[in-house]
């Protein structure tokens, strides 16, 4: 980030959205031949991932209309298909034992993440804020590629919160 301050950077969403970038690119290429000369910068960002990314400091995320937001749950989940993606990539690349470390540190990751962020009948956009709640649109990797992190409940939670919100406020 050179002179520019951390505090108006999104390093937790911008190594995630390199890594799923990356896995994206090379799964419709059928190959990880794109991410070989990168690898190591790759590995950095996965590794920025796992120190940062399963409860997010104060920073900015997509959502920049929220401003700065601590614990932000959503991009944790942004960090977590992060590191599933590398591990896609390591597979890809034939470094199997890589690959199967790191997808279960990203399954172990979520599972963590479902019990940190339930709220009853939702999970929170806050972890630790039960009253708060957003979009968990980041955890549509974890569906497209099938990789299984979240359970079914996740979504299932998700799907109903948002209908009886939208029904609630007369959105449907």
């Amino acid at each position: 980030y050179g002179e520019n301050k951390l505090k108006y950077q999104m390093p937790v969403e911008e190594c995630g959205n390199m890594l799923i970038m990356m896995a994206v690119v090379c799964k419709a290429d059928g190959n990880a031949d794109f991410a070989k000369p990168y690898w190591e910068v790759l590995k950095q960002w996965k590794n920025y991932l796992l120190e940062y990314g399963s409860d997010p400091g104060d920073q900015l995320c997509t959502d920049d209309f929220a401003g700065h937001l601590e614990h932000n749950v959503n991009l944790s989940v942004k960090a977590i298909v992060g590191i599933e993606a590398y591990a896609c990539l390591a597979e890809m690349l034939g470094e199997d034992e890589e690959a199967k470390k790191h997808h279960v540190l990203a399954k172990e990751m979520a599972a963590d993440w479902e019990v940190r962020a339930l709220a009853g009948d939702h999970y929170s956009l806050v972890f630790g804020k039960p009253d708060t709640w957003s979009l968990k649109y980041n955890l549509v990797w974890d569906k497209l590629w099938g990789s299984n992190l979240f359970s079914q409940e996740v979504y299932e939670k998700e799907i109903n919160y948002y209908l009886k919100q939208t029904l609630e406020f007369g959105v449907l």
